[in-house]
């Protein structure tokens, strides 16, 4: 439609906004459960605590997410979850502690929350971030992330910008 916004050059984009995502790694915080529960107690506890809320402030990504989306494309089942400026009532509702291990499954991310919050959409009562987010997370992850992010490239992406062009 004339007037409609048109994304041209979206590898170039997606590219960009990559690298703009892995700039921030460092506002990862590595975090595991203090009982030592799995990643799909601490997501059904975040659950309960969106649902209290009545607002999400806390959501959901990486490859845990594409699983939600009904897109996951390995047996990966890490997970970030998007925080504002609450991480300490997160950790303190989820029940976690920092996770000083080798190979955390479970991150939570201090970035531009708004950003990730007006994207996100509700999957079974979890908020989870939007596929683009999705793939951002994912993509350089070396869990099979890049086998996960071309997924959602070809499959997801690349379809949606060719037919707004």
């Amino acid at each position: 439609a004339k007037g409609a916004l048109q994304i041209v050059r979206h590898e170039e984009l997606l590219d960009d906004w990559f690298f703009a995502v892995k700039q921030e790694r460092g506002n990862l915080r590595p975090v595991r459960s203090m009982y030592g529960d799995a990643l799909d107690k601490i997501i059904g506890r975040l659950k309960s605590r969106a649902k209290r809320r009545g607002k999400p402030d806390v959501i959901v990504g990486h490859h845990y997410a594409c699983h939600m989306h009904g897109v996951g494309r390995s047996s990966a089942r890490s997970a970030i979850l998007y925080v504002g400026r609450q991480s300490g009532a997160v950790m303190k509702d989820l029940d976690l502690v920092v996770d000083e291990s080798d190979a955390p499954s479970l991150w939570l991310m201090h970035r531009d929350y708004e950003s990730v919050r007006q994207g996100a959409i509700d999957v079974g009562g979890i908020p989870v971030c939007d596929i683009l987010q999705c793939y951002l997370d994912v993509r350089g992850s070396r869990a099979r992330g890049q086998e996960q992010a071309d997924y959602i490239l070809e499959n997801i992406l690349l379809p949606h910008f060719r037919s707004a062009s």
